[in-house]
């Protein structure tokens, strides 16, 4: 038994090392406003069965402030069955057009409107989302200076779930800044149509349902292209929770599925150390309820472990000027390691449906 809390030992501290090294990555990275108006682009959105919520993002495209001369639209419609693909257009002054896709799955929708893209800048986003104003300015500007650049996603009504988000933008932060990126969102990246077409675009990784932004930033990455990392609100486009639990499992399967089929080593090794030390956690906490609180090295490992949790996350509250999500930290603290070993074992055995589609893994 001394064995296995020993082992516990060794992974929450490793753990804290590597979150550690995260934060001062984040710590000493410095935020630029860069916006630019000049530039024509490509606005990429596919969508399927969004009736209701992409009329909000066509809004927020209206409302940006942004030549509406500069940039044109493109809905990819993924085989919808509610009626969303007959969205009426006409009130919107800037150029948008529906484009319906030849095959299922988002990345054939996300490859269609690419190659049917008038400009040679792409930005995409998702159909359940809604951007700022400074949104495409911002995002531009910073294209100018790297190949790829990945904006924030925050949700607009769950203060506990964007602690998850946050921690993931600054991992995504923080690993580009180390040359190492493991984490972007495809509902807020922006790149040229010239680089997508160069790097073969999704040919590779087809076959699994979700995975376009992790695949095309390892993609990037791999060919040495500059990445950049924008935290500012201008980029921040937010979209809605999940407002089930059962929908909330299943897009958490969704997303870890993603990710464990990279190939990657720094990714790998983040995932395997986070579902470790998770599992650490939960054995350190059953120890704790069976024979009460000690201060053996193991305990003080697992306190360390959420302490550098913290710190990372009040970093990044910071970083992006969102401090609500800040006063569900207890909560979260309680039922953290449940949920990520939850979802680790979920994503093995079970394959839930994503809009009435079977998730392929």
């Amino acid at each position: 038994m001394s064995y296995l809390f020993g082992i516990i030992t060794i992974v929450c501290f490793l753990y804290s090392l590597y979150i550690l090294l995260l934060f001062l990555a984040l710590l000493f990275s410095k935020e630029e406003k860069n916006r630019s108006m000049d530039q024509k682009a490509s606005i990429v959105v596919p969508f399927r069965n969004e009736k209701g919520r992409l009329e909000r993002l066509l809004d927020s495209f209206e409302e940006m402030e942004y030549p509406k001369d500069q940039f044109e639209v493109l809905l990819i419609n993924d085989h919808s069955s509610d009626g969303s693909e007959n969205i009426e257009l006409t009130e919107f002054t800037f150029h948008v057009r529906i484009i319906h896709s030849s095959q299922p799955g988002k990345k054939s929708a996300l490859t269609e409107g690419i190659n049917n893209a008038s400009y040679g800048l792409i930005v995409q986003t998702d159909a359940d989302c809604t951007v700022p104003k400074h949104w495409l300015s911002a995002m531009l500007g910073e294209l100018r200076k790297q190949d790829l650049v990945c904006g924030s996603v925050l949700f607009s009504n769950s203060w506990i779930q964007n602690l998850e988000l946050l921690s993931y933008l600054g991992i995504g932060k923080a690993t580009s800044n180390l040359g190492s990126p493991i984490l972007a969102n495809g509902a807020n990246m922006a790149y040229r149509k010239s680089d997508f077409v160069e790097l073969g675009g999704f040919e590779a990784n087809r076959s699994t349902s979700s995975g376009d932004d992790i695949f095309l930033l390892r993609g990037f990455a791999k060919d040495g292209k500059s990445i950049g990392y924008c935290l500012s609100p201008d980029t921040c486009v937010t979209t809605k929770a999940e407002n089930s639990l059962s929908a909330f499992f299943k897009q958490r399967i969704r997303w870890a599925g993603k990710t464990s089929k990279s190939k990657h080593a720094g990714t790998i090794f983040a995932g395997v150390l986070l579902v470790l030390t998770n599992v650490s956690v939960l054995i350190q906490i059953g120890k704790w309820s069976l024979i009460g609180f000690d201060l053996q090295w193991s305990s003080i490992s697992v306190f360390s472990k959420i302490s550098v949790d913290v710190l990372f996350l009040f970093l990044m509250a910071l970083k992006v000027r969102v401090y609500k999500p800040l006063f569900c930290l207890p909560v979260a603290i309680a039922l953290y390691s449940l949920y990520i070993v939850l979802v680790a074992i979920l994503g093995v055995f079970y394959r839930p449906e994503w809009k009435n589609r079977k998730i392929q893994i």
